[in-house]
């Protein structure tokens, strides 16, 4: 039997149904950007089920926070465990309603896939008026003190999926988390790499005298606007303090370099900031010059 096809054409319990129905033995690999899993069936029963470091039946409703993908169901392939005991039916009722509730809450707080990212944003909790599953959400995102993808959260708990969006609301109307996206991770990876080389440039044609005084300039704008930013060796520190919504990261950024830039081209002119922008254009591919004009004027 083949069967290929796209998640916009095919529901994924419409895909399972069809395999369940033909009474199937073998491998529905789903592919969304550029994460690939593994949905293992036996006689049409779901047996096993891989993806990122979710395994089980966890890992299944997972595969129903994508909004798009591609599927292709391979007969005759076995997995070497089983991980996965339950009824297909039942799998289809709580991954639907898994996904009603995820909706419900990324209506709230955009973007919410279970690979966005988590971001602590106050460490300050009492663990004696938060509930369990809260709590080691917390105590994980302060321990790694880094963004977590959700299903990283979800793998290194060990709470239930359906239980995790509940948890995640109750966290993010407390003001203690926030989450993001891996786009926005990518901005932020960016918009550093695009001070570094203004700072880098910059450097490179300044005195010590002049340095140590668009140092304290640098540091007197940071206090200003309260960026909390650090500058160690022209590279800009602690930017991760400022994960939040993609419009308050786009004003923070202008912001950021509107200021950086108005004080460099004081003392080196504003044909020098044109050549910096030249630089950064040849330096970076097209597709990221494009998230990089939302700050750079």
């Amino acid at each position: 039997m083949e069967l290929i096809g796209s998640l916009e054409d095919f529901s994924l319990p419409d895909v399972f149904r069809i395999i369940e129905q033909s009474n199937k033995t073998g491998l529905l690999k789903i592919i969304f950007k550029d994460q690939e899993g593994s949905i293992y069936f036996e006689n049409g029963r779901i047996i096993h089920s891989k993806c990122v470091k979710l395994e089980g039946e966890k890992s299944i409703y997972y595969f129903f926070t994508w909004p798009i993908g591609n599927f292709s169901f391979h007969e005759d392939i076995s997995p070497a465990v089983t991980t996965v005991n339950i009824h297909l039916s039942d799998i289809i009722h709580k991954g639907i309603e898994y996904t009603e509730q995820w909706k419900e809450l990324a209506g709230k707080q955009q973007p919410l896939l279970i690979n966005s990212l988590a971001v602590l944003q106050n460490e300050n909790f009492d663990e004696e008026t938060i509930f369990e599953i809260e709590l080691k959400i917390l105590s994980l995102l302060k321990k790694i003190n880094c963004p977590i993808p959700l299903y990283d959260l979800v793998y290194n708990t060990g709470e239930e999926i359906p239980d995790m969006g509940t948890a995640l609301e109750n966290l993010i109307s407390k003001g203690f988390i926030t989450i993001t996206s891996e786009y926005w991770l990518k901005r932020q990876k960016l918009f550093e790499n695009a001070i570094t080389i203004l700072w880098e440039e910059v450097l490179s044609i300044s005195g010590w005298k002049l340095i140590n005084e668009l140092n304290n300039k640098f540091k007197e704008l940071n206090e200003q606007y309260n960026w909390n930013f650090t500058l160690e060796q022209s590279k800009i520190k602690d930017m991760t303090k400022f994960y939040s919504s993609d419009k308050t990261q786009e004003e923070l950024y202008k912001t950021f370099w509107e200021q950086m830039t108005q004080m460099v081209s004081k003392i080196h002119g504003a044909a020098f900031i044109e050549r910096v922008k030249q630089k950064i254009q040849t330096q970076f591919p097209s597709s990221d010059l494009c998230l990089l004009k939302e700050f750079i004027n």
